[in-house]
């Protein structure tokens, strides 16, 4: 069996040796290994050039972004199982190895994933990172360096959508769980993951492609349904109570299904009077009513609070008190059992 590895770089010279160390190391007898630079000038080609007789393809040019180096690798790929490892990151040693052999004993399966140990910028240990592939509707829950995708699985489903700068890794394995691809967990640490470099523009950048990209595929009809379960009336008045970021991406949800919400709260001075389409912001202080209300609460741990401020400002209201983690709770159950496209294992 033929693995292939893209790395893509740029300005990578302090760090990239190490991965490609990693690489070309495994053992394995087939071994594509294909390095993607986007035109170092500190000294990354250099190192590359030491390891050109290991190196099966590699160029140096501007190309239009991570994403767009990702696709340039694979369209180069010829391997039946294909990986992608960041030039900051690096594979257990026997990595390889398990991919390679679990991938032969388990024909059906699209996709391999395994752990991750995020490690600082000296390569320290921080915490062994699982994943949570029952949390994938909403984020990118698996580790994509620790991830192995079979290139029959590129041919059939797509590359990486270059619309999206930071979370189109993101967008392929959620399109590719939506297909029912067969996914497979290893237990095991196949990559260690450099946390530096990391920006809360970065952050806030994936944030918002991954919430643009979770409410795309919403699924209207479990939507709706988990609301029903938690004893939710959609064609009653519906309020969210919060609108940090958790309360936008539960009121995008809801839009996405079709789901009226009729008005929001936050105590948050600088955000009354703001706009989420047609609804403005109001404190509840300001808010009178006497027909009954459902009441949405975004807030993290936050139900209890909102209850009693509610009690003590306005005890004639009629209203009933959601809380939105035990919603999505519910779609998530269901989503996870419409799928079924995971398969668990520790040994092989």
């Amino acid at each position: 069996m033929r693995i292939s590895i893209i790395t893509v770089c740029l300005n990578s010279v302090n760090t990239i040796e190490k991965t490609i160390n990693s690489v070309i190391c495994q053992g394995i007898e087939d071994l594509e290994y294909i390095i993607i630079d986007g035109g170092s000038k500190d000294g990354t080609v250099d190192v590359i050039k030491k390891y050109e007789d290991f190196i099966t393809y590699w160029v140096s040019e501007k190309d239009y972004g991570i994403y767009n180096a990702m696709n340039k690798g694979l369209k180069q790929a010829t391997g039946e199982v294909i990986g992608l490892l960041n030039s900051d990151d690096w594979y257990n040693y026997k990595t390889l190895k398990e991919v390679e052999r679990i991938f032969d004993k388990n024909k059906d399966i699209g996709v391999i994933f395994g752990n991750i140990i995020l490690v600082d910028k000296e390569g320290n240990h921080i915490v062994n990172k699982y994943p949570s592939f029952n949390t994938l509707w909403y984020q990118m829950s698996i580790g994509h360096p620790a991830t192995f995708v079979k290139k029959n699985v590129y041919d059939e489903y797509g590359l990486f959508d270059e619309k999206f700068k930071i979370a189109a890794d993101y967008e392929l394995i959620y399109r590719l769980w939506k297909s029912k691809v067969k996914f497979l967990h290893y237990d095991s640490v196949f990559t260690y993951f450099r946390t530096s470099g990391i920006s809360s523009t970065s952050i806030s950048l994936c944030q918002n492609e991954t919430y643009e990209i979770c409410k795309k595929n919403i699924n209207d009809f479990l939507m709706k349904k988990s609301l029903e379960l938690n004893n939710l009336q959609s064609d009653k008045p519906i309020y969210i109570w919060g609108i940090g970021n958790k309360g936008k991406f539960f009121l995008g949800l809801l839009y996405s299904s079709g789901i009226k919400v009729t008005g929001i709260f936050d105590n948050d001075k600088d955000k009354e009077g703001t706009k989420y389409g047609e609804i403005i912001v109001q404190r509840f202080v300001t808010f009178y009513a006497n027909n009954d209300i459902q009441i949405i609460v975004t807030i993290k741990d936050g139900y209890e609070d909102v209850r009693k401020e509610i009690e003590s400002s306005c005890k004639s209201l009629r209203y009933k008190l959601f809380y939105y983690e035990d919603i999505l709770k519910s779609y998530e159950e269901m989503i996870e059992s419409n799928n079924g496209c995971l398969t668990e294992i520790d040994d092989v």
